[in-house]
Protein backbone atom coordinates (compact mmCIF):
# COMPACT_ATOMS: atom_id res chain seq x y z
CA UNK A 1 0.00 0.00 0.00
CA UNK A 2 2.63 2.51 0.35
CA UNK A 3 4.60 1.45 -2.10
CA UNK A 4 1.33 2.46 -4.54
CA UNK A 5 0.91 5.79 -2.46
CA UNK A 6 4.85 6.85 -3.34
CA UNK A 7 4.63 5.81 -6.79
CA UNK A 8 1.78 7.60 -7.17
CA UNK A 9 3.27 10.34 -5.63
CA UNK A 10 6.55 9.90 -7.40
CA UNK A 11 4.63 9.71 -11.23
CA UNK A 12 2.52 12.77 -9.74
CA UNK A 13 5.86 14.88 -9.71
CA UNK A 14 7.34 13.42 -12.54
CA UNK A 15 4.28 14.40 -14.63
CA UNK A 16 4.23 17.92 -16.77
CA UNK A 17 1.32 17.15 -18.68
CA UNK A 18 -1.60 20.09 -18.07
CA UNK A 19 1.15 22.17 -15.88
CA UNK A 20 1.84 24.31 -18.56
CA UNK A 21 -1.45 26.09 -18.99
CA UNK A 22 -2.02 26.78 -15.74
CA UNK A 23 1.76 27.86 -15.22
CA UNK A 24 1.37 30.58 -18.33
CA UNK A 25 -2.13 31.17 -16.77
CA UNK A 26 -0.12 31.91 -13.31
CA UNK A 27 2.65 34.00 -14.94
CA UNK A 28 0.46 36.48 -17.13
CA UNK A 29 -1.75 37.53 -13.97
CA UNK A 30 1.46 38.11 -12.24
CA UNK A 31 2.79 40.04 -15.44
CA UNK A 32 -0.60 42.19 -15.75
CA UNK A 33 -0.32 43.01 -11.57
CA UNK A 34 3.31 43.90 -12.81
CA UNK A 35 2.18 46.03 -15.29
CA UNK A 36 -0.49 47.36 -13.53
CA UNK A 37 1.67 48.73 -10.55
CA UNK A 38 4.12 49.82 -12.47
CA UNK A 39 2.05 52.17 -14.72
CA UNK A 40 0.68 53.29 -11.62
CA UNK A 41 3.95 54.49 -9.87
CA UNK A 42 5.24 55.49 -13.21
CA UNK A 43 2.07 57.55 -13.41
CA UNK A 44 2.54 58.86 -10.02
CA UNK A 45 6.30 59.26 -10.42
CA UNK A 46 6.37 61.30 -13.21
CA UNK A 47 6.50 64.45 -11.73
CA UNK A 48 9.80 63.97 -10.48
CA UNK A 49 11.44 62.47 -13.98
CA UNK A 50 12.17 65.68 -14.99
CA UNK A 51 14.16 66.47 -11.76
CA UNK A 52 15.88 63.03 -11.54
CA UNK A 53 16.67 63.38 -15.50
CA UNK A 54 18.12 66.54 -14.78
CA UNK A 55 20.27 65.66 -11.90
CA UNK A 56 21.45 62.35 -13.24
CA UNK A 57 20.11 60.19 -10.75
CA UNK A 58 17.28 56.88 -11.04
CA UNK A 59 14.19 57.05 -9.32
CA UNK A 60 14.17 54.97 -6.69
CA UNK A 61 10.53 53.56 -7.77
CA UNK A 62 12.14 52.73 -11.39
CA UNK A 63 14.69 50.33 -9.58
CA UNK A 64 11.98 48.90 -7.28
CA UNK A 65 9.70 48.32 -10.66
CA UNK A 66 12.80 46.52 -12.20
CA UNK A 67 13.76 44.57 -9.30
CA UNK A 68 10.04 43.02 -8.87
CA UNK A 69 10.30 42.29 -12.49
CA UNK A 70 13.27 40.58 -12.65
CA UNK A 71 12.49 38.61 -9.02
CA UNK A 72 9.19 37.71 -11.27
CA UNK A 73 11.27 36.33 -14.17
CA UNK A 74 13.96 34.77 -11.78
CA UNK A 75 10.77 32.65 -10.14
CA UNK A 76 9.76 31.49 -13.38
CA UNK A 77 12.97 30.83 -14.78
CA UNK A 78 14.38 27.52 -14.93
CA UNK A 79 18.31 28.45 -14.92
CA UNK A 80 18.20 30.57 -12.44
CA UNK A 81 18.32 29.62 -8.33
CA UNK A 82 18.70 31.23 -5.39
CA UNK A 83 22.37 30.47 -5.38
CA UNK A 84 22.88 32.60 -8.81
CA UNK A 85 21.05 35.14 -7.64
CA UNK A 86 23.37 35.43 -4.22
CA UNK A 87 26.22 35.24 -6.88
CA UNK A 88 25.10 37.69 -8.87
CA UNK A 89 24.30 39.81 -5.99
CA UNK A 90 28.17 39.38 -4.99
CA UNK A 91 28.92 40.32 -8.38
CA UNK A 92 27.25 43.45 -8.48
CA UNK A 93 28.95 44.67 -5.29
CA UNK A 94 32.57 43.85 -6.52
CA UNK A 95 31.75 45.83 -9.58
CA UNK A 96 29.84 48.40 -8.22
CA UNK A 97 30.79 49.41 -4.54
CA UNK A 98 34.61 50.09 -5.74
CA UNK A 99 33.57 52.93 -8.17
CA UNK A 100 30.65 54.08 -5.24
CA UNK A 101 33.23 54.67 -2.46
CA UNK A 102 35.69 56.60 -5.08
CA UNK A 103 32.87 58.61 -6.14
CA UNK A 104 32.90 57.32 -9.52
CA UNK A 105 29.50 55.83 -9.95
CA UNK A 106 26.47 56.89 -7.86
CA UNK A 107 24.58 54.85 -5.01
CA UNK A 108 21.39 54.07 -7.97
CA UNK A 109 24.05 52.41 -10.42
CA UNK A 110 24.80 50.20 -7.29
CA UNK A 111 21.28 49.56 -6.61
CA UNK A 112 20.63 49.21 -10.50
CA UNK A 113 23.15 46.50 -10.39
CA UNK A 114 21.36 44.67 -7.32
CA UNK A 115 18.05 45.03 -8.94
CA UNK A 116 19.05 43.45 -12.40
CA UNK A 117 20.93 41.09 -11.00
CA UNK A 118 18.71 37.85 -11.12
CA UNK A 119 18.35 38.19 -14.79
CA UNK A 120 21.79 36.25 -15.88
CA UNK A 121 23.55 33.52 -14.58
CA UNK A 122 26.31 34.34 -12.36
CA UNK A 123 29.01 33.80 -16.25
CA UNK A 124 27.03 36.00 -18.18
CA UNK A 125 26.34 38.21 -16.16
CA UNK A 126 30.11 39.17 -15.53
CA UNK A 127 30.21 38.82 -19.48
CA UNK A 128 28.02 41.86 -19.96
CA UNK A 129 29.25 44.12 -17.07
CA UNK A 130 32.94 42.80 -16.93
Amino acid sequence: MLNKITSKLRNFKNDENGASAIEYAVMAAILVGVIVIALGLLNFDTSFTAIDWQHRRIPNTWVMILAGWAACYAAFSSGINAEHITINIGIGLILTLPGYIKGIVGGGDVKLMLAIAPLWQPLQLLAVFS
